[in-house]
Order: C-alpha cells, then sequence, then structure tokens
C-alpha cells in the first residue's frame, strides 16, 4: 500500500492558508472521503508513472492530493468524471477564453478523456518519468 502525508489536518491547514474554509466545514467523513478519493486520483493518474521508488511523502505529491481532494469535495467523484471526445475542448485563445471542441485526433488517447488540472500537473511535472515510444510513419 502506498504511504502519503496526506491528512485531513494539513488539507485543511492548507485550504485555511489559501482562504477556502470548505475542508474545514464539512464533517470528518465527508473531507476525509474526499480526501481518500483525491489521492486515489493522484496515485492512478501520477504516482503509477513515477520512477519506482519515488517518495510518495514528497511535499508535491502532497500538495496534488490536496488540491485533488479540494475538487472531490465540491464535486464528489469529479476525477472519475469521463468525456466522449465530442465534449472535449481546447483552449486557443487565453485573452477571452475562447475554446475550440477538439478534432479527430486532438481526442486520442485516455488521459484526454479525463478531466485535467493544470495546477496538479506544474506540481508533479518534475516526478514524472517520461515515456518514451515508438512512432511509425
Amino acid at each position: 500500500m502506498t504511504t502519503y502525508s496526506a491528512d485531513l489536518t494539513g488539507w485543511r491547514a492548507h485550504a485555511a492558508a489559501r482562504g477556502d474554509s470548505a475542508p474545514t466545514d464539512a464533517t470528518d467523513a465527508l473531507a476525509g472521503a474526499a480526501l481518500q478519493r483525491g489521492a486515489d486520483y493522484i496515485r492512478s493518474r501520477y504516482v503509477a508513472r513515477m520512477a519506482v521508488g519515488t517518495d510518495t511523502t514528497d511535499a508535491r505529491i502532497t500538495e496534488a492530493i490536496y488540491i485533488a481532494s479540494d475538487q472531490e469535495l465540491a464535486s464528489p467523484w469529479f476525477w472519475d468524471t469521463i468525456y466522449t471526445p465530442s465534449q472535449i475542448k481546447i483552449l486557443t485563445r487565453a485573452d477571452k477564453f475562447q475554446w475550440t471542441p477538439a478534432a479527430g485526433g486532438d481526442a486520442s488517447g485516455p488521459d484526454m478523456q479525463r478531466p485535467v488540472s493544470a495546477a496538479i500537473e506544474d506540481i508533479l511535472y518534475p516526478l514524472m518519468v517520461p515515456r518514451i515510444g515508438t512512432m511509425v510513419v
């Protein structure tokens, strides 16, 4: 079993420092379930792709769990949402937030059909193992 340093007390402190009282306002049972689902998402989407032996108590992993848990508390099972290719949008203009539906190959692969957090991606990117594959032309 994977060991993390994320816990309710830490998550509540992390959120409170950012002006978010939701984890503190929630019952221990609700917050604990959201924290577990957030940790499950980080484990299955990121830790599973890290080098064997990565320290899962690393502060970056803990922070990513807290960020994922925030979303889970606000919208239970958020990270289990699957989108069809026709629902996937790509941000194509940031100054006025313009979204364009993804077309064909832009929506390929299992990760393109799941929610993604830019903050989590940025925090955990340095811990990820590059995937080396073969491209046939």
